[in-house]
């Protein structure tokens, strides 16, 4: 075989951005020991940021940072979230700002009448634990809290209102009234991502087309402050308000894009408006069932919209024509949000009213480098935490780097990949292996800081691959790769001192072929052997291992109580080295292959842990010094099985904050710094990690 520096490769041009790490907590905590972490990241209940894991600022504050999900609202904390004059809202607390009514009475619960008659938002719990006003009386303004979802009613017509020069709003959102401030922009290369579900119940206004002082609209909005000296130093003309408007019975709002002072006299910053359909200023999501600008009442609908560094840049470049502006910052890293959320506004001059009835549910906001993945991604050290993933045409990766310290993003391979890339550390290297459209395997490894690329199929003269590779490291940390070929053999490509090789490990394993492989074969290392499992064509999981140089087969599953498996079969090695192997059954079920001193177990470990059934192929390892197993249920939740104090215990990962549906499978690794994370394809087609510090938080990559 041709030595391995020998072998002719490609060096890569690989493009390379800085990520932030960001994450939320999720509602439980996970048994186990908290992981190692460069700094703690924490988030009390109805906070609207996490802070630490992210750099200090000049006057040693930990910087609260993006996303923000908006958290459930239960009875225990909605006197803590709704707050109204003279209370101002608290320091990255989440809340419903209710500032209505002109005598600033105390919040107090609503009880004679359902504002869902107007919000449309409605709840079988009683009325006292999720509605709150000034005043307990029919058609009166008020607020609504249950869970995730948030009812907004606004009557001009109340007389207790406290208009400002004929308008108010309601705000659900997030504040910051001092610094350290949270970064809008990361880096240059990621764009704000927001996204919530809202819905217009009720709009009664006195207009007719010619009145136009009349005014109704739904909008998310933030606050932009230039955080610079340059700006700093011209006497604090640093903020402005950027506004994005979904909904206005104005059919000329719709195209809407100025910028302008508040006529309420409520802020002295100037507002930069304009609408979801904005082309210069924002791009609306497309392809995610987003809707576009609201004209008329409506049912419940997903908003979705980006900013660009390059689209808020256009944005200064309108609010710095303004007198005391002019020395914004052109470098969209200086800036840093001191609110965000949602609000419902009504504007109506002398003599006239106006209501407005709305929900506002799953705010979320957060920064993400755009990128397409598809299916599974592939997660590893290389030596820092890797998550490979391929789009429609290239296979790209990220680091996973939670701390100070920005993750990056490269585009990898430069010829196409039609399967699952996958990565790992071996012979000194990070390495992934993927097919391409020829059935040729490639590899891409790094070396002297440098991404190179080969087809190995071709240079080691190997038939065609009918499986995605699936590599390993052996017991002396030397890179092996396994595939099947048409027939069903497995085949095993080894790297050591002397280069690569090849073996058709089926046809020389002892006792010969029991049965030809279907799906992708994988390998790990356990109990001081290599292993390599698969399913059969018949269903069955076998297991090929190396003992005394010669390479093993048996059926480990015999189609009675271990069942048939109907996904690969995936093996990991549990806390006492020994091998594991995990499996789906017809009916979702997950089983266990297990091996101790006294031989294997099985058992069906979804039964034994209450859990709901799976799709795909579920995956196992060693996080906190205990088994688990992460799967996609039915629900396109993440789940996971924890082996803990002798039993199975469930987690549903996907219940916290901000937690996308999953579309592919997860992968999880224990990074070299000792954090456990779990990566996977959202529904928006794009990567999404949980990582544990003390509990899952969740993050956009």
């Amino acid at each position: 075989m041709k030595g391995y520096e020998k072998i002719a490769r490609r060096v890569l041009s690989v493009m390379v951005v800085t990520v932030v790490a960001t994450g939320l907590l999720g509602t439980f905590v996970l048994p186990g020991r908290a992981e190692a972490f460069d700094q703690a990241v924490t988030l009390a209940p109805t906070d609207c940021m996490a802070t630490g894991g992210a750099p200090i600022d000049q006057n040693s504050g930990v910087r609260p940072f993006l996303p923000f999900y908006q958290p459930a609202v239960g009875q225990d904390s909605i006197d803590q979230v709704v707050q109204g004059l003279p209370n101002y809202p608290g320091y990255n607390r989440f809340t419903i700002w209710d500032a209505w009514d002109s005598g600033n009475p105390p919040t107090v619960p609503i009880t004679s009448w359902s504002l869902g008659t107007y919000t449309g938002l409605t709840s079988a719990a009683p009325l006292s634990s999720f509605q709150r006003g000034h005043t307990d009386s029919y058609g009166y303004s008020g607020v609504q809290a249950i869970s995730k979802s948030v009812g907004l009613w606004l009557n001009s017509m109340d007389p207790t209102a406290n208009l400002y020069n004929g308008s108010n709003s309601l705000n659900v959102g997030c504040w910051y009234n001092s610094p350290p401030y949270a970064k809008l922009f990361p880096s240059v290369a990621h764009q704000l991502d927001v996204s919530f579900t809202s819905g217009v119940a009720f709009d009664s206004s006195v207009y007719d087309g010619s009145d136009t002082g009349v005014s109704i609209l739904a909008y998310f909005e933030f606050i932009a402050f230039d955080e610079s000296d340059q700006c700093k130093a011209t006497g604090g003309q640093c903020r402005f308000t950027f506004q994005v408007v979904y909904y206005s019975r104005k059919a000329g709002d719709a195209t809407i894009q100025s910028v302008h002072g508040d006529d309420t006299n409520t802020t002295s910053f100037p507002i930069a408006q304009t609408t979801v359909n904005s082309s210069t200023w924002l791009h609306r999501v497309t392809g995610d069932g987003a809707f576009d600008f609201q004209q008329e009442t409506f049912q419940p609908k997903y908003f979705h919209f980006r900013i660009s560094p390059a689209e808020f840049m256009s944005v200064v470049g309108e609010v710095s024509k303004l007198s005391g502006y002019s020395s914004l910052s052109s470098n969209p890293l200086d800036y840093a949000i001191t609110l965000i959320g949602v609000n419902g506004e009504v504007h109506v001059p002398s003599g006239k009213h106006g209501q407005l009835g709305l929900s506002v549910s799953n705010v979320r906001v957060t920064s993400t480098i755009s990128h397409h993945a598809l299916s599974t991604p592939a997660a590893f050290n290389g030596p820092e935490a890797m998550i490979v993933y391929r789009d429609g045409a290239d296979v790209g990766s990220f680091t996973s780097v939670v701390g100070s310290r920005p993750n990056s993003w490269s585009r990898l391979a430069t010829a196409t990949a039609t399967g699952e890339p996958s990565g790992y550390f071996a012979n000194g290297a990070a390495r992934v292996v993927y097919l391409d459209p020829t059935r040729h395997i490639r590899e891409i490894f790094r070396q002297g800081g440098v991404w190179s690329e080969w087809d190995m199929s071709a240079e080691l003269r190997l038939g065609s691959a009918y499986s995605d590779p699936k590599p390993f490291a052996d017991g002396a940390g030397n890179a092996q790769v396994v595939y099947r070929d048409d027939t069903g053999n497995v085949h095993l490509l080894s790297l050591d001192q002397s280069g690569w090789h090849h073996a058709n490990i089926s046809t020389s394993s002892v006792p010969s072929t029991i049965a030809a492989a279907a799906g992708a074969p994988m390998g790990y290392q356990a109990s001081g052997a290599p292993r390599i499992v698969y399913r059969d064509n018949g269903n069955q999981v076998v297991e090929l291992f190396l003992f005394n140089g010669v390479w093993n087969q048996w059926q480990m599953t015999s189609g009675d109580s271990s069942g048939t498996a109907y996904s690969d079969p995936q093996g990991y090695v549990d806390v006492d080295g020994f091998p594991r192997v995990v499996y789906r059954d017809s009916a979702g079920d997950i089983h266990e292959l297990r091996m101790d001193s006294s031989g294997w177990h099985h058992s069906d470990i979804t039964s034994l842990a209450g859990a709901p059934p799976a799709v795909g192929n579920p995956r196992g390892l060693v996080a906190g010094s205990a088994s688990r197993v992460i799967y996609r249920g039915v629900d396109q939740h993440v789940h996971e099985l924890v082996w803990w104090n002798g039993a199975w215990q469930h987690n549903d990962l996907s219940g916290g904050r901000g937690a996308v549906l999953a579309q592919g499978d997860p992968v999880g690794l224990v990074g070299n710094d000792g954090i456990t994370r779990i990566e996977y394809v959202g529904g928006d087609a794009q990567l999404h990690e949980f990582y544990y510090s003390s509990g899952w938080l969740h993050r956009d990559m």
